[in-house]
C-alpha cells in the first residue's frame, strides 16, 4: 500500500502543486502525507518481523521463553493509520479541483474520479474489524473464517488503491489512445451490423489535461518561473 499511496500523492504534485508557490497547501499536504506514510510503514515492517524474541515464537507458541511485543496494538495502530491516511489522501484535491476554472459538470466528474478511493478507506476498515475479531477472540476465534475475511479485504483495498491511481491518469491515456480505440470499435460494430449514437462533449469524461489552475495559482506559477 506504501507505494499505492504514494504514486497517488505524487500525481497530486504534478497535477496541482508543480512547485510550493503554486499551491502551498496541496504541495506540504502532499509531502507530509508521504512522509509519514513512508516512516510509518517501514517501522510498522520492522516491528512486524521482529515481534518476538526469539523470533520463532511468531509462529511456534508452545516455545518455552522469549517474550513477544503487544500484537494487538501493532495491529490496532496500522488499521487506524490506514483508514486516516486514505481518507487524509482521498480529501486532499477536493479543495483545489473545486477552484478550477472549468465547468461544474465537470468539477463533480473530476471529484467522483478521486472519489473511487472512498471505496479503499471502506475496504480498510473491514479488513480491521475482522483482525481485531481474531485478536480479541483468542483461543476460541474462528481464525481460518476471520483470516479468510481478513486476506479478502486486505486485497480489496490493495486493488482499489492501484485503480485509483490509474483511473487518475486514465483521462490523458484516452486523449493519446482513445481515438485509435473508437476506430476499432466502430470498425467492429460496422462489422456486426451496429450503429453507435454519437455522444455529446458534455457527457465525454474530463480531460485532466484541460484543467486550468485558479488565476492566483497561475499568477504564483509565473513569477517563480520569472
Amino acid at each position: 500500500m506504501l507505494c499505492t499511496k504514494l504514486g497517488i500523492t505524487l500525481q497530486y504534485l504534478r497535477m496541482f502543486a508543480p512547485n510550493r508557490t503554486v499551491n502551498p497547501f496541496v504541495f506540504y499536504s502532499s509531502w507530509i502525507t508521504m512522509v509519514l506514510c513512508t516512516v510509518f510503514y517501514i517501522i510498522t515492517t520492522i516491528l512486524t518481523v521482529y515481534a518476538c524474541s526469539p523470533r520463532e515464537k511468531i509462529w511456534n507458541k508452545l516455545l518455552v521463553g522469549g517474550k513477544c511485543l503487544n500484537y494487538r496494538g501493532i495491529i490496532l495502530s496500522t488499521a487506524i493509520f490506514n483508514i486516516a491516511s486514505d481518507v487524509a489522501i482521498l480529501m486532499l484535491p477536493v479543495h483545489t479541483v473545486w477552484n478550477l476554472r472549468i465547468p461544474r459538470k465537470k468539477k463533480i466528474a473530476i471529484c467522483f474520479l478521486f472519489g473511487t478511493g472512498s471505496l479503499a478507506c471502506v475496504a480498510s476498515t473491514m479488513r480491521a474489524v475482522y483482525t481485531m475479531r481474531i485478536i480479541e477472540g483468542g483461543e476460541k476465534a474462528d481464525v481460518s473464517y476471520n483470516s479468510l475475511r481478513t486476506a479478502l479485504w486486505s486485497y480489496t483495498e490493495s486493488t482499489l488503491g492501484v485503480i485509483v491511481a490509474c483511473i487518475i491518469s486514465f483521462p490523458k491515456l484516452w486523449k493519446a489512445k482513445g481515438g485509435r480505440l473508437s476506430a476499432f470499435v466502430s470498425q467492429g460494430a460496422k462489422k456486426l451490423g451496429l450503429r453507435s449514437s454519437p455522444q455529446s462533449s458534455d457527457d465525454q469524461l474530463p480531460q485532466l489535461s484541460e484543467i486550468q489552475l485558479p488565476a492566483e495559482d497561475l499568477k504564483k506559477l509565473d513569477s517563480a518561473q520569472s
